[in-house]
């Protein structure tokens, strides 16, 4: 049977704050949230949706969801599979801290497996710009065109 999407901010409290405790508690109802449901995340301006091997991302990444899209990140990359897949085709806005976040948590990744980015023509820019396809077993591509290596 199909699950409903979950809202992050129905587990997960930015500031580790959960029922008057203070700490890492919400970093922990966050890796929680993440796991225990990839087929739909939905954060205030982020979805996630994960397959095996393809994390779906849809919306704005901002400082606001940074945690949450780092999180989901680790997860899709903790994964057997020689390559995994993250298709940005339906974010509208990426911060340059967003694009660190992305070579950040694919980094222990990428020395054993590929991972491929697919995206519009907009953020391939953004990603090309940062030198991004440049990175070691990584891929671009806008839909269905990879990016120039040069």
């Amino acid at each position: 049977m199909p699950r409903s999407p979950v809202s992050v901010l129905c587990v997960y409290d930015r500031n580790g704050e959960r029922d008057g405790a203070r700490g890492g508690a919400g970093l922990e109802h966050l890796d929680l949230a993440v796991a225990g449901h990839p087929d739909r995340l939905q954060e205030q301006r982020l979805a996630l949706r994960r397959t095996a091997d393809t994390l779906f991302v849809d919306g704005e990444i901002d400082m606001s969801n940074l945690d949450v899209f780092a999180t989901a990140l680790r997860a899709l990359t903790d994964t057997p599979s020689p390559a995994v897949r993250i298709d940005v085709e339906g974010v509208t806005f990426l911060a340059a801290a967003g694009v660190r976040t992305l070579i950040r948590d694919t980094a222990p990744y990428r020395h054993h497996g590929t991972v491929e980015i697919h995206a519009t023509p907009h953020i391939t820019r953004i990603l090309q710009l940062l030198d991004i396809h440049r990175l070691p077993q990584l891929q671009l591509s806008c839909r269905g065109v990879r990016a120039d290596r040069r």
